[in-house]
């Protein structure tokens, strides 16, 4: 992955799709490895990122 791509975006429409198909659990789990990823490659991703993905997961 290439972090500061629009493979960001992507990830927000899979935890939504995730969460839209019943994997609940799923778009959970992602979301933890995600906030990890963000604590650990610290400036790689942006808090507006982090709140997109954490925005999509709570949205539903």
């Amino acid at each position: 992955m290439h972090w500061g791509n629009h493979n960001h975006l992507r990830l927000s429409r899979i935890l939504k799709s995730l969460q839209v198909l019943g994997l609940e659990n799923y778009a959970q789990s992602l979301l933890q490895c995600l906030e990890q990823l963000f604590i650990l490659e610290e400036g790689k991703i942006t808090k507006l990122t982090l709140a997109s993905w954490q925005d999509a997961v709570k949205a539903h």
